[in-house]
């Protein structure tokens, strides 16, 4: 059955049942105390405080209070943010440009700088993604609504400019006859959403093969995807458990632990080790799960703008890819083709349960609560406040965000879901107890 409760640390996933158990084993429903903070690059509203400016420092939302937020979402790519709230409502602010927020078009150009719920979706909201101008929202009638810049087949339904703003179901994705969707996440201009049976689906720009479909052609509807890794997965009994969109690339999880990627690998954040612009189908991710003895398994993949972050079953995480501003966590700025595991001694007697993979920033969350953050700080993204040294600030190493710890939220709060923006950072916190 669908459940409307957020899960620690997944910020565009909703659970059915057991068909992603790996990624639900740390589930927490944030309950009615539930509350937002966002913190970071807020000069488009997307952190969804009234004035359009940047906090270097977590702020709960305090518009979203009355939501009951069950999820919170943005992306690698987005300038804009969006909520799920216990009454089934999204609730969209940020960056208002092509309709992405899904308040008409007679408001392309209008930011929104306060949470504002999007009308004419029918159904309940469960789940949401965000992507460069366009956001996907997942219903538990088991459709899939799009809205926002009508290019390059992102919307994944016929449209023109000025329909594009309006919410509308996808086309020919899921309905009541079909495999329970499982979750959706937007890139750029791609977009995929996977059900329950383990079939995985994509559409929109294709000249980075971002969709995995074999061609740099754009793709108007969903369309499944192929390839030969994931054909040999799937001969071998492993299914699709989750997908991550980033900037121009898409990586899959399966359920034997292992990943895939497709798209642009011109930084290495598809992993394999190989020097190549991009993979037109899905490939193999060297080092990780799958029928190689002794490899780490997977529990949640996060794409980043030009990075990649796998969440490991045995609490520790990997990285890979871009590494302009130290996000990759290794201690220097130099990119890194395959999977390398995140050494700290922040890490050391933790388990890393979920985290966000930004424009140049990365957050992990902590089983203890605690918020790490690496990369880029320029805008306040990391959450340090005034031990941001100056405008091209950046970490190469994991810092704590202090004022999102046990002890400076008080009594049994902790964060149990992070997300992160092109350069923005959102973070929901809920009584533990619940």
């Amino acid at each position: 059955m669908w459940r409307r409760a957020a899960t620690r640390g997944i910020e565009t996933v909703a659970c059915i049942g057991g068909s992603v158990a790996a990624v639900c084993t740390a589930a927490a429903a944030p309950g009615e105390g539930a509350e937002a903070y966002s913190w970071g690059y807020g000069q488009l509203g997307q952190l969804g405080h009234p004035g359009e400016v940047d906090h270097v420092v977590p702020k709960k939302v305090a518009l979203l209070s009355k939501a009951k937020v069950t999820m919170l979402v943005s992306g690698p790519a987005a300038k804009s943010s969006a909520a799920v709230g216990a009454d089934g409502k999204v609730y969209t602010f940020g960056c208002g440009r092509d309709g992405r927020l899904g308040h008409g078009s007679g408001l392309d150009a209008v930011n929104q700088d306060v949470p504002k719920a999007v009308a004419g979706i029918k159904g309940d909201a469960v789940a949401a993604a965000c992507g460069e101008a366009h956001t996907l929202v997942l219903t538990a009638d088991n459709r899939v609504w799009s809205f926002g810049k009508p290019r390059q087949g992102r919307l994944g339904r016929p449209c023109g400019a000025k329909e594009g703003g309006v919410p509308a179901v996808v086309a020919g994705l899921g309905g009541p006859e079909a495999a329970k969707l499982a979750g959706v996440s937007a890139g750029r201009a791609h977009s995929v959403a996977w059900d329950a049976s383990g079939a995985l689906f994509a559409w929109g720009a294709g000249h980075d093969g971002a969709p995995g479909l074999g061609s740099t052609a754009d793709v108007a509807v969903p369309t499944r995807v192929g390839g030969s890794a994931l054909a040999a997965a799937t001969a071998a009994g492993a299914t699709v458990v989750q997908a991550s969109c980033g900037r121009d690339h898409t990586l899959v999880l399966l359920s034997n632990g292992a990943v895939l990627a497709m798209g642009a690998d011109d930084s290495g954040q598809c992993g394999t080790g190989q020097a190549a612009l991009r993979h037109l189908e899905p490939v193999q991710v060297r080092g990780l799960g799958g029928p190689d003895e002794g490899a780490p398994r997977v529990v949640r993949v996060l794409a980043g703008d030009q990075h990649s972050v796998a969440i490991l079953e045995d609490g520790g995480a990997m990285a890979w890819g871009g590494n302009s501003s130290g996000q990759l966590a290794t201690g220097d700025r130099s990119d890194v083709g395959i999977p390398r595991r995140i050494e700290t001694t922040m890490l050391e007697g933790e388990r890393v349960v979920g985290g966000a993979a930004g424009g140049n920033h990365t957050l992990l969350l902590l089983a203890s609560g605690e918020v790490l953050a690496v990369g880029r700080g320029r805008n306040g993204q990391l959450g340090r406040g005034d031990t941001t040294e100056s405008v091209a600030a950046y970490r190469l190493e994991p810092v704590r965000v202090e004022s999102l710890s046990r002890s400076a939220l008080g009594g049994s709060r902790s964060v149990t879901t992070v997300a992160a923006g092109s350069d923005h950072s959102l973070a929901l916190v809920a009584d533990s107890r619940a």
